[in-house]
């Protein structure tokens, strides 16, 4: 697979070539910052032997070495050289900063952290996070500061670039690392949400009747909101929680048409319906048949 290097990119994106690159040799530190306003031409798939953090608000599409990620809303990636990418762009309008830099014009301290950095991603994750409204206006400050020193004429200002630099990447690994705890915090949620459906099963009297039989009433007792139960329950298995609920209790359903001899307003009065009729229409919505057909078929 091809190699892209950092003169290559200027020569495929028809920008003018910057004499450390021209005539360095690949010896001599490089860094350059452009402001996405205009519709670049996609990226083809490959690696490159560069650095690149991009910071958009563009719908694209990022290819990775496992699959397409839809940018659809405000974005901050990382690419390295031992990562491959290539990059689509859905739409002309664009807003945004891409930081192109070598291996050389980083300081040690900068090295370190996007090490760091890349150390918190697996080998089937991209570097690359979603930021909410607040994130990106701190990194578009962030970026406008680069951008400024990067065009000033001080003679310390690869230094001061490499400190912006190094913000920008621990603040990435803070936000990396709290998406993280809100993984392992909903990954717990789900498991007692699917603990809590399952010690109310089976019933085992028709004076029984289930607790919790809304995703409010779990929300209440596991002490969270209702819409972030729903969230990671949604994360979880591509259902709602309201779906998982009503297919636990229809397998409830089943077992006492099939195995009790409870009347049907009695299974329905335990599965947590005040009225028959509104289990007569849960259960047919289901299965198509109604409980009394369903247990006079079997």
């Amino acid at each position: 697979m091809e190699n892209e290097t950092l003169k290559e990119y200027y020569i495929n994106t028809n920008k003018e070539i910057p004499d450390e690159l021209k005539f360095g040799q690949g010896r001599l530190p490089h860094l350059n910052i452009i402001r996405q306003k205009n519709c670049f031409n996609s990226l083809a798939f490959m690696r490159r032997d560069y650095y690149k953090i991009v910071l958009t608000k563009t719908r694209a599409l990022l290819e990775t070495e496992n699959g397409e990620i839809l940018i659809d809303r405000p974005a901050l990636f990382f690419s390295s050289p031992d990562r491959l990418f290539g990059w689509t762009y859905l739409c002309e309008s664009q807003w945004g900063y891409t930081v192109l830099f070598n291996d050389l014009y980083l300081h040690n301290e900068a090295k370190d952290a996007f090490r760091t950095l890349f150390s918190l991603f697996s080998e089937k994750e991209y570097p690359f996070l979603f930021l909410d409204e607040n994130y990106f206006e701190r990194y578009s400050y962030l970026f406008q500061l680069i951008f400024e020193e990067y065009q000033s004429s001080f003679v310390l200002k690869d230094y001061l670039i490499n400190n912006l630099l190094v913000t920008v990447v621990y603040t990435a690994i803070k936000i990396k690392n709290a998406n993280i705890a809100n993984t392992e915090k909903g990954n717990s949620v789900f498991s007692d949400f699917c603990s809590m459906l399952e010690q109310q099963f089976p019933i085992d009297a028709p004076n029984i009747v289930i607790a919790k039989s809304s995703p409010k009433d779990f929300a209440h007792t596991l002490g969270i909101h209702v819409n972030y139960l729903n969230a990671v329950v949604k994360q979880e298995t591509g259902k709602t929680t309201t779906e998982i609920i009503a297919n636990r209790v229809l397998l409830e359903a089943i077992n006492l048409l099939k195995h009790s001899s409870w009347s049907i307003t009695e299974i329905a009065n335990s599965l947590g319906y005040e009225y028959a009729q509104h289990f007569h229409h849960f259960f047919k919505g289901k299965t198509g048949v109604s409980p009394k057909d369903y247990r006079k078929n079997i």
